[in-house]
């Protein structure tokens, strides 16, 4: 049956008097209320051009006990729990009267822009949300038009079988704590093509499980297909809550002028009533274009100082996967507890200012809010992720220059396995440097690693160099199959960057394994800079041996691993087999350096001593990554060099 509230005192006494599967019709005109509290199985229907208007006198509003939250979020215009088949329809529109519950509004024009520090107006003591449900089941808002919310535009607390389709919502992008969507510890949830514009997040996921007063997983949520900006996130995962976050699927959206478009967050803050962080897997965010944000993705896990000891949240296994991003600030992720990330088909392309750091020391993790000046255009923190063909075209305003670096796999000729290396495209005829990376990095270092990539990437990439910089089996010190692994790199890389000469450039046990490699294929590199390397590997052994330092330690092990017999490790000494080396060789060694010893380059260099082809340098009072710093002009040198 379908009731229009035209036959009832008020819209309230429209939905008592309805029975179940009923239709409540809101017809085209003006219509102001207060709480409206609905029914299980009932569909609230606003007509094309209807209007319900939020009343501004907030005496009008009933305070619920079903709430679970402070005084000023018992309120709402719309809302119910423990309901099940309700649904919210229509063309018409819900006018929020927002700036009413403001205290310092004013009628003036506010710039629609993105605004990083935009000023929010203070909230009125007492305000709505317009739309709330506590644990529902099988809600759906279709449709409508929703303006000018004065707090929470939608807020669904512990629902399943969650539908938000075809919503438009325009909030006052200064509106304070304004979301336009807040989907906690709801589960079954599908947002699709909506278009929301407002002030704070435009969808915010969320686990807030002290709230709900009951532990529930926030799962299995869908959106797609939508149109997203915001003057803070465009979608925002975690923060609010101890829960668990899992299972969402974040594809085919448009976010445009907003502040941070992706923002996952994990912490424990005890002022926030967040006691151990929320735990936060398997989110998969494909196929979206960012227009004019500033922090495309920020990902961030960990505490306040003080509180580090209680966290117990993570953020893992995030995908980020054809997304094109047109954005004015570097992306982040890391903290204490992220892992498993995978970019794949990223394209960044950067424009900053940086007027806006003046005066600001380079932070290698910002705070939780995204703040900190970051030298990196894609900068990371206690986790390695995956990189597959990310790209950062960079202007201005960045110290590292990463651009188009593309992660590729070698099946091994060796054992069949999957080895992952990157690579950058120079100019074809230019020289090619692969870069070894050293004991407990990865080939990535060259776009995770701050000092690698402000002293070698940024000047390679400058000379339009080709890059390679290979894994290699982790921390295998060059072993036999890394050998192998490398020269079948270079054989399928050769004829695809067409470079004119080769060289091997690496510090520690990345030079190590230069080394080792040049030694073994004299025929293929034509010049080698290492950097604290180790040049016998069972004399350093026998160092180790007796030292106590955990890294050591550490080492000591990885190398009886990858080069478990004397034979071998003397197979791959370059002090014996020192006659190979003929190409031009710039060896820089710390005088202190208390991880490779300096012996290590006194003995090679005493070796090699009267060579024309051989320079040696030792930093003095230097420690093991003094020689980095000396790159730039190393490698000038070495390209002077001849065989």
């Amino acid at each position: 049956m379908i009731r229009s509230i035209q036959d009832y005192p008020s819209i309230q006494d429209a939905i008592n008097a309805s029975d179940p599967y009923d239709v409540v019709r809101i017809p085209p005109g003006r219509h102001e209320a207060g709480t409206l509290l609905l029914k299980s199985h009932l569909t609230l229907r606003l007509d094309p051009q209807a209007v319900l208007v939020a009343f501004p006198d907030i005496s009008r509003y009933s305070h619920v006990d079903w709430a679970r939250v402070s005084q000023c979020g018992q309120i709402c215009l719309l809302g119910g729990h423990d309901l099940e088949d309700v649904s919210i329809e229509g063309d018409g529109i819900i006018e929020g009267n927002g700036h009413l519950f403001w205290e310092n509004y004013q009628e003036k024009k506010i710039p629609h822009a993105m605004i990083w520090g935009i000023e929010f107006f203070k909230p009125g003591e007492l305000r709505p949300k317009l739309l709330y449900f506590v644990n529902c089941r099988d809600l759906r808002i279709r449709g409508i038009t929703i303006r000018n919310a004065p707090f929470y535009t939608i807020h669904a607390l512990g629902c399943d079988q969650l539908e938000i389709d075809h919503v438009t919502v325009r909030n006052n992008r200064s509106g304070p704590n304004t979301d336009i969507l807040d989907i906690d510890c709801c589960a079954d949830v599908r947002i699709t093509n909506c278009d929301l514009d407002g002030g704070d997040d435009a969808v915010a996921v969320k686990s807030d499980i002290a709230m709900l007063g009951r532990d529930k997983v926030c799962e299995r949520l869908q959106i797609s297909n939508n149109r997203l900006s915001s003057t803070c996130c465009g979608i925002r995962v975690g923060f609010e809550g101890d829960g668990e976050i899992r299972d969402l699927l974040f594809t085919d959206n448009i976010v445009y002028d907003t502040n941070k478009c992706i923002d996952i967050l994990s912490i424990a803050r005890k002022d926030r009533g967040i006691r151990h962080g929320a735990r936060i897997s398997n989110l998969i965010f494909s196929n979206c274009l960012l227009r004019n944000v500033r922090r495309a993705i920020h990902v961030w896990s960990g505490a306040d100082e003080g509180e580090k000891s209680e966290y117990g949240g993570f953020i893992r296994h995030l995908l980020f996967s054809g997304i094109f991003a047109d954005c004015s600030d570097a992306s982040f992720a890391g903290g204490i507890a992220v892992s498993d990330l995978t970019f794949r088909d990223v394209r960044f392309t950067f424009r900053r200012d940086l007027s806006q750091y003046i005066g600001q020391a380079p932070v290698t993790m910002t705070d939780v809010w995204g703040r900190g000046y970051l030298e990196q255009p894609l900068s990371f923190h206690g986790v390695t992720p995956r990189l597959e063909n990310v790209v950062c075209e960079n202007q201005p305003g960045f110290r590292m220059f990463s651009r188009g670096f593309e992660e590729k796999k070698l099946v091994s000729s060796v054992d069949g396995t999957s080895q992952r290396y990157f690579v950058r495209h120079g100019k074809a005829g230019n020289p090619c440097f692969i870069i070894l990376h050293g004991h407990g990095s990865m080939g990535d270092q060259l776009i995770t690693r701050p000092d690698t990539a402000k002293r070698w990437t940024k000047f390679l990439i400058e000379q339009d160099f080709s890059i390679i910089s290979p894994d290699l089996r982790g921390n295998a010190w060059m072993s036999e199959a890394a050998i192998r692994d490398l020269t079948d790199i270079i054989a399928a890389e050769k004829p695809i960057l067409a470079w004119d000469k080769l060289f091997l450039t690496a510090g520690s046990m990345g030079g190590t394994g230069a080394f080792i490699f040049a030694a073994r294929h004299p025929e293929l590199p034509d010049g080698v800079a290492a950097f604290g390397a180790a040049t016998d590997l069972e004399t350093y052994l026998e160092w180790l041996k007796t030292q106590e330092k955990p890294i050591l330690k550490e080492i000591a092990r990885a190398i009886e691993k990858n080069h478990p017999t004397e034979a071998i490790r003397k197979n791959a000494s370059v002090c014996l087999h020192a006659e190979n080396l003929s190409m031009p060789i710039w060896y820089l060694h710390g005088g202190a350096d208390e991880i490779i010893p300096p012996e290590q380059a006194h003995s090679f260099a005493k070796i090699m001593h009267g060579r024309t082809n051989f320079h040696f340098r030792e930093i003095p009072g230097g420690n093991h990554d003094s020689p980095l710093r000396f790159y730039e002009e190393t490698v000038k040198e070495l390209l002077k060099g001849k065989r």
